[in-house]
């Protein structure tokens, strides 16, 4: 009846979120995403997918949470702002709020640039400010560096 298979992926499910490596971290939306930090080790990301892959061959559930932007990626989609609330509810309202925000000095008061967690997000990223102008272009790009982090 494959019960013995179905208690096996619910375990294994129960015990990737509390891996000591942390690959996985649940956000304070309960849904989760990966581990910027655990990052080192492909081998780990190898073997979390070669785990889904075998609950979806076997037709059973993994209960991981996963965002909305993780399918996206995964259909070479771009995630959106509206992705972004859902895993990560206070950075998104701080964008959302940026680029409503008429005043052309409160969004210079910033004082942001095209990096993100230190990383350049285009050429040259580290001199190039956030403006006005700019800034639809900086969300749509922090946005889809925020997911696929």
């Amino acid at each position: 009846m494959r019960g013995l298979s179905a208690e096996f992926f619910s375990l294994l499910s129960q015990s990737l979120l509390k891996w000591e490596k942390k690959v996985l971290e649940v956000h304070e939306s309960s849904l989760v995403w990966f581990n910027p930090d655990g990052m080192q080790a492909n081998r780990d990301f190898y073997y979390l997918g070669v785990i889904c892959g075998m609950a979806l061959y076997n037709h059973h559930y993994i209960n991981i949470g996963f965002p909305l932007a993780l399918f996206k990626k995964l259909l070479q989609q771009s995630p959106t702002l509206n992705d972004l609330e859902e895993l990560s509810p206070v950075e998104a309202r701080t964008l959302k709020s940026l680029l409503e925000e008429d005043e052309d000095e409160v969004v210079d008061t910033f004082s942001f640039d095209f990096t993100v967690k230190g990383k350049k997000l285009i050429p040259n990223g580290d001199q190039i400010r956030v403006t006005k102008a700019n800034r639809n272009m900086w969300i749509c790009m922090s946005t889809s560096f925020s997911t696929s982090q």
